[in-house]
């Protein structure tokens, strides 16, 4: 828990030294302990500004947090971003098992909640230890 506390905390502090919007979360439960987080923050890839959703833990009996951590950052994406006309892809690197899955089942679902449509462009996929791993661009679309 103190080197998610330490990614997050770093991460606000170069964003806020770089002026750009924090959108790294931490999931509190009702007694007040982490329970997941998200690290995201922008960067270069390929030569464009993308919003690099680097990492989504949450602890195995929390995972009510996973859900509310991803609809919160797309909530802040929405209003850091698309709300200022700001079409900023979101690059992130999807485990096969997991948030690959998620991103597969919900991602009509939380468009249609945030009134945004998404294109999604899947680049490398390779191997992670066990896991399969797929490069994931979302590229925000008017209309």
């Amino acid at each position: 828990i103190i080197k998610m506390q330490n990614r997050i905390f770093a991460s606000a502090i170069a964003n806020q030294i770089n002026k750009k919007p924090n959108m790294s979360l931490k999931y509190v439960d009702a007694e007040n302990n982490a329970t997941g987080y998200v690290v995201a923050h922008e960067a270069e890839k390929n030569n464009e500004t993308v919003v690099y959703f680097e990492d989504l833990a949450v602890l195995p009996n929390s995972r009510m947090a996973g859900g509310r951590l991803i609809n919160t950052f797309a909530e802040k994406y929405v209003e850091n971003y698309i709300a200022k006309n700001n079409l900023t892809p979101i690059f992130m690197q999807a485990r096969e098992e997991t948030s690959y899955q998620i991103l597969q089942k919900q991602l009509d679902k939380l468009s249609e909640k945030l009134g945004v449509r998404f294109i999604i462009e899947e680049g490398e996929e390779y191997k992670y230890g066990d896991s399969t791993m797929h490069e994931i661009t979302l590229r925000p679309s008017k209309g």
